[in-house]
C-alpha cells in the first residue's frame, strides 16, 4: 500500500508539472505503460514512468525512467544522459551510450525512504511517506528540468553568474511586487481569471530559476576542484548536495534558502525579459 500510495503521488506530481510547462520536446511520454523502440527508430527524448523500457534504437538526447526496468538491447544507442529511478538497467554488450548513468533501484528508493521513520517516530503515519515521496518529486523534477529545458536552463544560469548583482535586484523588487501585482488583479474584474496564470508562471519561473542556481553553484565548486567538461546534470546534482549540507545549519541553512530563491526570481524574471526582447528583434 505505501508503495502504490508513493508511486501515485509522484506520478500525479510529474504529469501535472509537465502539463504545465508543456512537453512539447518530448517525443515519447508514458505513463503505465512498457515501451519498445525497435533497431531503426530514433527518437529525441523518452521519459516513462511506472512501465519498462526496451531500446533497441536511437535517442537522440536523453531517457527518464520511473518506477521501470530498462533494458538496452545491442544496437542501442543513448547520446544524452540515463536516469533510471525505481528499477535497473540491463546493457548488452553493444550498446552504445554516450552520456553518463544514474541509477537507483526500488529497493535503494524505499531504503530511502524507511530511513526517514528514524527521524519522526512520533509522527502521524502519513507524514512517514510524504516527506520522502515530496523529497524525491522535487529531485526527480529537477532532473527533467535540466534534460528536457538544457538551453533554457543554461540561459538562466548564465544571467546569474554574468550579472549577480542586477539579478538579486531583480529578485528582490519582483518578491515585493507580488503582493501588490495579485491585489490589482484581484480587484478588476478580467484580472481575476489571470490570477492562477500569474501563480503558475511565477512558480515555472522560481523553479526553471532554483534549478539552474543549483546547477551554477555545482559548476562553481567543480572549478573549485579543476573538475572540466562536467555534464550539466551532474553539475546540478553537485550543487544540490552542496545545498543540502549548507541546509544542516540552522541559520546559514535559512539564509542560503532565501538567497537562492531570490537569485532564482530575479535571473527567471531578467531572462524572460531578454526573450521578450530577442522576440521582439526578429519581428
Amino acid at each position: 500500500m505505501f508503495k502504490f500510495k508513493k508511486i501515485l503521488i509522484t506520478s500525479f506530481f510529474l504529469t501535472s508539472i509537465l502539463l504545465l510547462q508543456g512537453f512539447t520536446d518530448i517525443n515519447i511520454f508514458k505513463n503505465g505503460e512498457n515501451l519498445d523502440i525497435g533497431k531503426d527508430e530514433i527518437v529525441k527524448n523518452i521519459v516513462c514512468i511506472n512501465g519498462n523500457v526496451t531500446l533497441n534504437g536511437t535517442v537522440e538526447e536523453n531517457i527518464l525512467l520511473l518506477n521501470g526496468n530498462l533494458s538496452l538491447g545491442r544496437d542501442a544507442i543513448i547520446k544524452g544522459e540515463t536516469v533510471v529511478i525505481g528499477g535497473t538497467v540491463n546493457k548488452s554488450r553493444g550498446t552504445q551510450i554516450a552520456g553518463g548513468i544514474t541509477s537507483m533501484s526500488s529497493d535503494q528508493v524505499m531504503k530511502i525512504s524507511n530511513s526517514w521513520k528514524y527521524y519522526e517516530p512520533k509522527a502521524p503515519k502519513i507524514f512517514k511517506f510524504i516527506g520522502p515521496v515530496f523529497s524525491l518529486s522535487f529531485i526527480i523534477l529537477i532532473l527533467l528540468a535540466v534534460m528536457l529545458f538544457p538551453k533554457t536552463i543554461g540561459g538562466i544560469s548564465f544571467v546569474a553568474e554574468s550579472t549577480p548583482w542586477k539579478t538579486l535586484g531583480f529578485g528582490i523588487i519582483t518578491s515585493l511586487l507580488i503582493l501588490p501585482i495579485t491585489f490589482l488583479l484581484l480587484i478588476s474584474l478580467l484580472g481575476i481569471t489571470l490570477v492562477p496564470l500569474f501563480f503558475v508562471a511565477l512558480i515555472i519561473i522560481v523553479l526553471l530559476g532554483t534549478v539552474a542556481i543549483y546547477q551554477l553553484i555545482g559548476k562553481k565548486i567543480a572549478g573549485l576542484f579543476r573538475i572540466k567538461g562536467i555534464p550539466m546534470l551532474w553539475e546540478t546534482i553537485l550543487g544540490i548536495i552542496t545545498i543540502s549540507i549548507v541546509k544542516l545549519f540552522p541559520i546559514i541553512g535559512g539564509f542560503a534558502s532565501i538567497v537562492i530563491s531570490t537569485f532564482a526570481l530575479g535571473a527567471g524574471v531578467i531572462y524572460l525579459f531578454s526573450l521578450r526582447k530577442l522576440s521582439k528583434v526578429a519581428k
